[in-house]
């Protein structure tokens, strides 16, 4: 946590950061795969991202609720769907009885998630649709579904704001995708999108950014590389501003983003946005219509969408996004739901 790659794991610290600077909040962070905590030194306890492999949450949960301790928690949690299968075989080559290996495991792991929902005072999804997701998980198996309210998912206002987009005219033909390297992020069709884009556009170039899957990228190695595309690794958070203020287009072509923080950070920054579809997440409470939706899995539906962001977005839209997203608003409301779990303690 004191070097944050994910974009969730991003989201948490610059939220406890804006909690203790701006909220006058005490804030410990603990990643519960690595270190134990005692939740009776807390006056509360607030869970963050319980979906995928990310911690022991169900046995946190009942720590908490022994120790009478209110207990919050941020899902980031979207289905198990069709997406996830197509990904698997077309990025992995995954067989059929691999998917199927797959959905049994996924389902353990929900039924894991649903045992820590149900145990918590408050959940607090970062979308509606999500919030219905949520529900929906939790009712399925038969819990109690806990109170909910939505707080949105926030970029680093502090951060951002000390970079200054470039003028459209001036910034760099370079189309970014901020995120992990791996089939859920449908890299390859990113990449086979942008070879045929860049028939058209031959001084575009494809930055990608973020931790690299290693079999996933050897796997499909001929189909990512090519004339243009650039691999990068993850770079630190700080310079992310300064690489997005410079760029025309950020695509995300995940198949479960609530909404995916590198999207909301380049729509700070001017950017245009290309998104999956609403099928694949939340995009749509964050962008309405001013991102441009893909289907993440067809190469000439993404081409088709870069070329339609390559001439500029909306010009309400970084200002919709500073006006509704940033951490400074976000942790103010936060705060007020802690103090009001706390009242008495």
């Amino acid at each position: 946590l004191s070097d944050p790659r994910m974009g969730s794991e991003v989201a948490a610290a610059t939220m406890a950061r804006y909690l203790a600077r701006r909220q006058r909040i005490k804030v410990t962070m603990a990643n519960i795969l690595w270190t134990g905590f005692e939740p009776d030194q807390f006056d509360l306890v607030h869970l963050w991202n319980a979906g995928g492999h990310k911690g022991p949450y169900a046995l946190a949960a009942r720590l908490a609720r022994a120790a009478g301790r209110p207990l919050l928690m941020t899902p980031i949690y979207w289905p198990y769907g069709p997406g996830d299968e197509q990904a698997a075989r077309e990025g992995m080559g995954a067989s059929r009885e691999d998917v199927d290996v797959f959905r049994k495991k996924r389902q353990l792991i929900d039924d894991a998630l649903a045992s820590a929902l149900a145990q918590c005072d408050l959940l607090l999804p970062n979308a509606h649709r999500e919030a219905e997701a949520t529900r929906r998980l939790l009712e399925e198996r038969g819990y109690p579904v806990p109170r909910m309210e939505v707080v949105w998912n926030a970029f680093d206002d502090e951060l951002f704001g000390s970079a200054r987009p470039l003028p459209w005219r001036r910034r760099r033909p370079w189309i970014v995708s901020i995120g992990r390297v791996e089939a859920a992020k449908n890299v390859v069709t990113l990449a086979e999108a942008f070879r045929e884009f860049r028939k058209r556009r031959p001084g575009a170039k494809l930055l990608v950014i973020g931790l690299i899957a290693r079999e996933y990228f050897h796997r499909n190695l001929d189909r990512l590389v090519g004339p243009g595309v650039e691999f990068w690794g993850p770079i630190p958070h700080a310079d992310v501003p300064d690489v997005l203020a410079r760029a025309r287009v950020h695509v995300l072509l995940g198949i479960h983003e609530t909404p995916g923080l590198s999207s909301l950070e380049a729509a700070a920054m001017g950017c245009s946005v290309v998104v999956s579809s609403a099928a694949y997440g939340t995009m749509r409470e964050y962008f309405g219509d001013m991102a441009v939706e893909v289907d993440p899995f067809d190469a000439r539906s993404v081409a088709e969408g870069l070329e339609r962001a390559w001439e500029g977005p909306p010009p309400e839209l970084r200002e919709a996004v500073w006006e509704r997203f940033s951490a400074s608003k976000v942790a103010a409301k936060l705060a007020g739901i802690y103090n009001r779990h706390c009242d008495g303690r």
